[in-house]
């Protein structure tokens, strides 16, 4: 065992004390060692419900961030759904795409112009570009297949006007049918696609 000079002092002090002043300096380090453990347990619980408490703050906060992961995932499917240059690779313009689908629909021939339209600048995230089509009797099966084929499209084609006009008799009814369709653009990959 360690032998220390200031402990055989103190075991020397003490042993020169008489039996009741031992007691009262016995009783007065029962006191302190008491009193040190207590402090030691509050403490420790103190921190211990600190600790609960910031597990319990820093699970609200993983849920948040798991939320918002989601929310974001969920935004940028739709981007993706919703803008074709999100989805990359599709750099077919717009005129092309809608002369694509009236071929698809059995239209071709009843197609009179397919236009661009001027569309105002809009938002600074995304450009949006728009086409005119104008068909002439047109029967009624490619009429539908027509507009089928427009909200069907991959790039999710938007309809933000629709003139249908109807000529001929009950048994062979025509349509002329006049259509603006647009589609909005990522501004970056619009201008991407102008550079291409």
């Amino acid at each position: 065992m360690i032998e220390l000079p200031i402990l055989n002092q103190a075991r020397q002090a003490f042993a020169r004390l008489q039996p009741r002043e031992r007691k009262l300096v016995a009783g007065a380090g029962v006191v302190l060692v008491l009193l040190l453990a207590w402090t030691i347990v509050v403490q420790s619980a103190r921190g211990m419900d600190r600790l609960e408490q910031e597990i319990a703050n820093g699970g609200k906060r993983l849920e948040k961030m798991q939320a918002l992961i989601g929310e974001y995932r969920a935004k940028k499917q739709l981007l993706t759904d919703v803008l074709p240059g999100a989805r990359g690779g599709d750099n077919t313009s717009l005129q092309q795409r809608v002369q694509e689908i009236a071929n698809q629909a059995g239209a071709q021939d009843a197609v009179a112009t397919i236009r661009t339209r001027p569309v105002p600048p809009g938002d600074a995230e995304f450009r949006e570009s728009a086409v005119e089509i104008q068909l002439k009797n047109l029967a009624q099966e490619p009429m539908v297949k027509l507009l089928v084929g427009i909200d069907r499209a991959p790039q999710r084609l938007k309809v933000s006007r629709l003139r249908v006009d109807t000529h001929g008799d009950e048994g062979k009814r025509l349509f002329d049918l006049s259509v603006t369709i647009s589609r909005f653009e990522p501004v970056a990959s619009a201008s991407a696609g102008e550079r291409s």
